[in-house]
């Protein structure tokens, strides 16, 4: 159980140390990153398909917990994105 935590939670810090370098360029990279890891992952659980057995449930297992990383960082990406733009625009109004 440690193990998917940590793999989770690494992915996680990986892709928004990322994700904060392309947020300051305005690249749409930011959101295409971590969909390709989300791909990526989702590549792996059904390739732990094929293998079956043990292995394929390993891999499974780790293909898992970097979708929920990925998965993660994309959520928080969008919402700090759309809140920058919200405080942005209330800005422009008062």
């Amino acid at each position: 159980m440690l193990p998917f935590i940590i793999v989770s939670i690494i992915t996680a810090i990986v892709l928004l140390g990322f994700n904060w370098f392309f947020s300051r360029k305005r690249s749409p990279m930011r959101y295409i990153l971590p969909m390709i890891v989300v791909l990526i992952s989702i590549a792996l659980i059904f390739i732990s398909f094929v293998i079956g057995e043990w292995e394929g449930m390993g891999i499974g297992l780790y293909g898992f917990a970097i979708f929920i990383g990925a998965a993660l960082s994309l959520i928080i990406t969008a919402f700090i994105s759309s809140a920058k733009d919200l405080k942005k625009s209330l800005r422009n109004k008062a």
